[in-house]
């Protein structure tokens, strides 16, 4: 039986973005002043959860089509909130951070389903 590396490393990653986006939630505002009003506590840890994620779906051969359809229902659940919510958004070289992450999950998530049906290739 051989260990897949990737399997610890996602479990890994999904851990740490898990409690990262736990503390973002629950923390004070006032400790987000110096980085411009930015949770970055919450955003650094949905881009380790969903790094994870990835890990753990390229580990899971079996798993990539469901897997890629909650990335892409997020992204798409992400889209629908942050464009029809009128709440602040967060700029960084002239690009909408909340828009961007989730078209980035979209985007991830098409891949795993695409993948995923694809099946494996022949080496």
């Amino acid at each position: 039986m051989t260990l897949d590396i990737r399997i610890p490393i996602g479990y890994f990653f999904t851990l740490i973005g898990a409690i990262l986006i736990v503390f973002g939630l629950v923390s004070d505002r006032a400790i987000y002043e110096r980085s411009l009003g930015i949770n970055v506590n919450f955003w650094w840890g949905s881009v380790l959860l969903a790094f994870g994620g990835y890990m753990l779906a390229m580990a899971f051969r079996d798993l990539r089509i469901p897997i890629g359809l909650v990335f892409a229902v997020l992204g798409i659940a992400l889209l629908v909130f942050w464009v029809f919510s009128g709440q602040e958004a967060y700029y960084i070289s002239g690009m909408n951070l909340n828009v961007l992450w989730g078209q980035v999950l979209l985007a991830v998530g098409i891949y795993l389903v695409w993948t995923g049906f694809r099946g494996r290739r022949k080496q």
